[in-house]
C-alpha cells in the first residue's frame, strides 16, 4: 500500500528490529504501518525511546524526542511503563497543532507502550473570545475589566447594565462621583499588594440609584509584568433594603416597649438576653445593649437566684405554659420593690 515501517534506535544505540509478522509488544506490522494516525511502539531502555513508528508518526514528530519529552506526556509515559497504570491519557501543544495522546501498556520482554496520537483542532481565537464572552454576559453580576489607568478593556452585559456611562474611565462609570477617588486609591493598592479588596458606592444608572458591591482584583495581563484591574460588581441594593427595613421595625419595636414602665424582656432557653426595654435595664443600672447578649448569671450576683429564674425560663418555654409569680426585685442602687 505504499507505506513502510520506520525501526529507530533505543537511547543506547541498538536497533530495535521487529520480526516479520509482530512488533515487539505483538502489534501486527501491517496494522502498524497503514495506520492514519501517529503512533508508536515505545521502550523503557535507560529513558523510553521509539522503538517503531508509523509513517504518520514520523510526519508529525520526527523522532519523537519533543512529543517524548514534553511534561504531560512524559508524566503519563512514565506511569504506564512503570506500571503503575495500564492506559494514561496526555495533550501534546505543538506549534500549530495540538494532539490528544492515548499511552497503553504493552506486553513485552522489556516495560512497553503504545502511543497513539490523534489531532485535536484547535479552536479559532474569535470563536473563543464570542463563547468567552457570552458566558460572561449570562453572569448576574457585572465584570470589567482595566487597565492601571483604568481604561476600560471589557465588559459584560451586566456592567453596562450598571455603568453610569459606557465611555467613560472605568472609575467613573462604576461609582459616583463622590468615591472616585476613593475607587482610584483602592485601585492602586491592589495594583501594588496584589491583595484582593472590596469597596461599594450608590451608582446612578439608567435604572436609577443602585447600591453596588464591587471586588477589585490584580491579575496578570498578557504582557510582561502587566498587572490589570478586574472589578465583579454585584447590586445589593434590594438585600440593603431589606436590612433597611428589618432595623426600622426593630426600632419600632424599641419604641413601643421603651415607652412601656413595665419591665420587659425576652431571652433564649440558656437564658441568653435577646430583648430588654428600659425599665428592665434601669432596674440594673445598665442599658439595654450593655444588657442584650448577657445572661442569667452575667446579670446576677446571687447564683442561686439566677439558677431559679433560668429553671423557671425553661419551663415555661418547655411547657408554653404562663408562670405568675411575686418576686422581691433589687435594684441596683440597694432598694427593693415588688
Amino acid at each position: 500500500m505504499g507505506h513502510r515501517l520506520v525501526v529507530r534506535r533505543t537511547a543506547r544505540g541498538h536497533l530495535h528490529e521487529p520480526s516479520s509478522n509482530m512488533i515487539e509488544g505483538g502489534f501486527s506490522v501491517a496494522a502498524f504501518a497503514v495506520f492514519p494516525d501517529p503512533v508508536a511502539v515505545v521502550v523503557a531502555d535507560g529513558r523510553p525511546a521509539v522503538g517503531a513508528s508509523n509513517p504518520s508518526w514520523v510526519a508529525a514528530f520526527g523522532d519523537g524526542s519533543s512529543i517524548l519529552t514534553s511534561a504531560a506526556v512524559a508524566n503519563a509515559l512514565s506511569r504506564v511503563l512503570d506500571g503503575a497504570l495500564e492506559r494514561a491519557e496526555a495533550t501534546f501543544v505543538g506549534a500549530d497543532v495540538d494532539h490528544a495522546i492515548v499511552i497503553v501498556a504493552m506486553p513485552g520482554e522489556r516495560p512497553t507502550a503504545l502511543v497513539h496520537a490523534r489531532v485535536v483542532p484547535r479552536r479559532a481565537v474569535h470563536e473563543d473570545a464570542a463563547l468567552l464572552q457570552t458566558m460572561l454576559d449570562c453572569l448576574p453580576v457585572s465584570v470589567t475589566l482595566a487597565d492601571g489607568s483604568g481604561n476600560r478593556l471589557f465588559s459584560n452585559a451586566a456592567d453596562m447594565v450598571h455603568s453610569q456611562t459606557s465611555d467613560a474611565g472605568v472609575f467613573d462609570a462604576l461609582v459616583d462621583a463622590t468615591d472616585v477617588a476613593f475607587a482610584r486609591e483602592v485601585a492602586g493598592r491592589v495594583l501594588a499588594t496584589g491583595a484582593e479588596e472590596i469597596m461599594t458606592s450608590d451608582v446612578q444608572t439608567p435604572h436609577g440609584v443602585r447600591s453596588m458591591f464591587y471586588h477589585v482584583i490584580a491579575v496578570d495581563g498578557s504582557r510582561p509584568k502587566e498587572k490589570l484591574l478586574l472589578f465583579v460588581g454585584r447590586d445589593v441594593s434590594e438585600q440593603l433594603r431589606a436590612e433597611r427595613d428589618v432595623r426600622e421595625q426593630q426600632d419600632f419595636i424599641r419604641q413601643i416597649i421603651d415607652s412601656d414602665p413595665n419591665l420587659i424582656f425576652v431571652k433564649d432557653v440558656r437564658g441568653n438576653c435577646l430583648l430588654v426595654n428600659q425599665a428592665a435595664a434601669a432596674v440594673l443600672g445598665k442599658t439595654p445593649d450593655e444588657i442584650v447578649g448577657q445572661c442569667e448569671a452575667d446579670l446576677h450576683d446571687d447564683v442561686e437566684h439566677a439558677k431559679r429564674f433560668l429553671e423557671v425560663d425553661q419551663r415555661v418555654i418547655a411547657t408554653l405554659e404562663e408562670y405568675t409569680a411575686e418576686e422581691c426585685v433589687r435594684r441596683h442602687a440597694g432598694e427593693e420593690r415588688w
